[in-house]
């Protein structure tokens, strides 16, 4: 992610934490931002941690 990208997403994010009074969106909002954060400085070992991390397994219903 390229860091002017990068810079945009967070003043929407951070503009959306610092008017909601939800403790829960607050929170979801911050760990977003470091998510950005460390894609834009380290892209390479990011995509590395993301990769290795096991898939969810979905249950099947019917």
């Amino acid at each position: 992610m390229e860091p002017s990208e990068a810079f945009k997403h967070i003043k929407v994010l951070t503009k959306v934490a610092l008017e909601s009074d939800n403790v829960v969106l607050i929170h979801e909002q911050l760990k977003m931002i470091n998510v950005i954060i460390e894609k834009t400085t380290n892209p390479a070992t990011f995509q590395t941690q993301v990769r290795s991390q096991p898939r969810p397994s979905r249950p099947r219903g019917g």
